[in-house]
């Protein structure tokens, strides 16, 4: 099948799966593919740098493997764009947004391990759940600190929890988050 920009996204996607492969196009007739380099900066979990390829005169086409998307770290990444000549190290900012990458599975490590975590303390835990506590925090004896495990859990919970904010915050939606204000009286 020939690549045609009707048959990809003008767009880019604002969630991915890892393992998935990723593919959009951007056409800008300021920066023309035959003169700039596009090239989009993801900062986040980890630091990804994209680089599109000139589809023809004026289309840059970002593609990314499943294989290389693969690895990528679950969470919320602010991407930048920017064109560039690489020759003259000339450097032009286009957009920016942001892009979630989620787990196969649609659970993050975070999420992942609080819920292993929780099932051992449930006694509903899987040999699984058991194998990934132990590698996640470090101790093979796990199930039997029931305090260490609490901690983990309340760690988990909080970095859930703020995953859950930032991802509503960036959707448009309500955090729950509470402002407290202090008035004094007047003098």
């Amino acid at each position: 099948m020939t690549l045609t920009p009707t048959s990809i996204p003008a767009v880019e996607p604002e969630i991915i799966y890892a393992g998935q492969t990723l593919q959009w196009y951007r056409s800008l007739s300021n920066y023309p593919a035959d003169t700039y380099t596009l090239k989009y900066y993801l900062s986040g979990p980890a630091d990804v740098t994209l680089t599109a390829a000139a589809y023809n005169t004026t289309d840059h086409l970002i593609s990314e493997t499943a294989a290389t998307t693969a690895a990528w770290t679950y969470g919320i990444y602010e991407w930048r764009c920017f064109a560039e000549i690489t020759a003259t190290g000339e450097k032009w900012f286009v957009d920016k947004g942001f892009i979630t990458v989620k787990t196969t599975a649609g659970k993050s490590h975070a999420k992942t391990m609080l819920d292993a975590i929780e099932a051992i303390l449930e006694g509903r835990a899987t040999s699984k759940d058991l194998d990934l506590v132990a590698k996640g925090i470090g101790d093979v004896n796990i199930a039997k600190k029931p305090e260490l495990l609490i901690q983990w859990r309340n760690v988990y919970r909080s970095e859930y929890s703020a995953e859950c904010a930032n991802e509503a915050r960036i959707n448009g939606k309500s955090t729950n988050s509470k402002i407290r204000v202090r008035f004094r009286p007047a003098s």
